[in-house]
């Protein structure tokens, strides 16, 4: 297994086994709560370990960005590849559970938007990510529906 190090405290996470049989990463230090789920075969962390605020955030984040792929179909694939360009990163590396806080918070303006944009149309919702997808600013795609403004 892998050495992991908490961001927060500096010591080393440990692979624990829960009573359900799942496992998680957990910081070693008394009074640390950042951790991180398990892969159930591997044992691979499935992120970064996280404090409360952040595991908070991901999971907000996640439940909304689901919707995209779920209730929206607008495709998993593409769905990651919207956060991907989102976060500025390879679509491998786009992952909710390695996001820092910033990083959520960028995220989920953006996937409030496209839901937004969803909930008005099927097709403005297809706009918007792809307008980021294909490399528009955030400002230019949201602009779908709304007169150019001018220049200052």
């Amino acid at each position: 297994m892998r050495r992991l190090i908490c961001p927060y405290c500096g010591a080393e996470a440990v692979c624990v086994e829960l009573k359900d049989g799942k496992r998680r990463w957990k910081c070693t230090t008394s009074g640390c709560d950042a951790f991180v789920g398990a892969h159930a075969r591997s044992g691979a962390p499935l992120g970064t370990l996280a404090n409360r605020e952040l595991r908070l955030c991901r999971q907000s984040l996640h439940a909304s960005f689901d919707l995209l792929w779920r209730k929206y179909k607008f495709g998993r694939t593409d769905s990651y590849q919207f956060l991907a360009v989102v976060l500025g990163v390879p679509k491998k590396k786009a992952h909710i559970g390695a996001m820092n806080l910033d990083q959520c918070f960028q995220a989920a303006y953006e996937v409030r938007i496209a839901l937004e944009k969803f909930k008005s149309s099927r097709r403005e919702g297809v706009a918007y990510v792809l307008g980021l997808v294909k490399g528009e600013k955030s400002g230019d795609a949201v602009s779908i529906d709304q007169p150019d403004q001018p220049d200052v």
